[in-house]
């Protein structure tokens, strides 16, 4: 018998839910303060990408679906002292994903000049990906 409602079904559910507008503002304003610049725009996408030109910011926050990855959560937080609350929740985990993401390209906007050499290059923001293998680990309770 096929299950009702399956775990990628979940996943998706879950990251449609996260990908609102208010979301979306809210980690605007995080990377608007921490870059220290109120020009500062950020937009959510499905691209598995994340990156910046000198003023947006684009994030995807299923990047390389990590907030699907119970193990590498699991050993992220033991190596940060964390109590394990991030691996356990998915929700939890896209937040963190996120919010990483932006704190990486918010910390280009501060170090970074732009323009730069990236606008001479038309495939500069091409996001070049490395075939890694990985044995994607599913929290217990989404294993059937």
């Amino acid at each position: 018998m096929e299950p009702f409602f399956s775990v990628n079904d979940f996943f998706k559910t879950i990251l449609d839910k996260f990908q609102t507008e208010r979301n979306r503002s809210v980690e605007e304003s995080f990377a608007r303060a921490f870059a220290e610049s109120d020009d500062v725009r950020l937009f959510f996408i499905n691209e598995d990408k994340a990156y910046t030109d000198g003023k947006n910011i684009i994030v995807d926050p299923a990047f390389h679906d990590i907030y699907k990855d119970a193990e590498c959560l699991d050993k992220t937080e033991k190596v940060l002292g964390w109590p394990g609350f991030v691996s356990a929740n998915p929700w939890t985990a896209l937040k963190m994903v996120c919010r990483g993401l932006t704190l990486h390209e918010c910390l280009h906007l501060l170090y970074t000049n732009f323009p730069g050499n990236q606008y001479k290059d038309p495939d500069f923001f091409e996001t070049k990906v490395i075939p890694i293998k990985t044995n994607l680990k599913l929290s217990p309770i989404f294993q059937t």
